[in-house]
């Protein structure tokens, strides 16, 4: 396992592991979680032949608290700084929660570089219009399409 750094753009320091040889692959965790939440994965991706890479998101695990307000976008560059870190051209992500939000951010500003995307337990945004969209589809469960329809 090769363990290093990552200077982002904005300033926070970022641990990262990659472990493995093949095509790339970068796991993106949630929040709450750190780089460790992959382990059990990392061992099956290894065994197929793939290179993971993990890392802590800004302040998680060994990662360095950002010193100021960051957004998505920022996530997404951190993500970009880490590819270059890991010297990957094109790979797979995969993204859980907040690291899906970061992922779908990445793949829309460097589509190129990603070769397939997997969201797990992710919204593409948050906020009012999440809280909508999920008391319409518990709605949905309840009453049953037509019925729901109909409201």
């Amino acid at each position: 396992m090769d363990r290093w750094t990552v200077t982002t753009r904005c300033g926070p320091t970022l641990a990262v592991e990659a472990e493995g040889n093949g095509p790339g692959i970068i796991l993106v965790h949630g929040l709450g979680f750190d780089r460790r939440h992959w382990r059990s994965q990392i061992d099956a991706l290894v065994e197929a032949g793939y290179r993971t890479i993990t890392y802590d998101l800004r302040g998680f695990g060994d990662s360095q608290a950002a010193k100021a307000a960051f957004t998505v976008a920022d996530l997404a560059s951190d993500l970009e700084a880490v590819r270059l870190s890991a010297d990957v051209q094109q790979f797979h992500l995969v993204g859980h929660s907040l690291g899906g939000m970061c992922a779908q951010a990445y793949t829309l500003e460097h589509p190129e570089q990603v070769l397939s995307l997997t969201l797990a337990s992710t919204t593409s945004h948050s906020g009012n219009r999440g809280s909508a969209y999920g008391a319409a589809l518990g709605h949905l469960a309840m009453v049953g399409f037509d019925k729901a329809m109909e409201d």
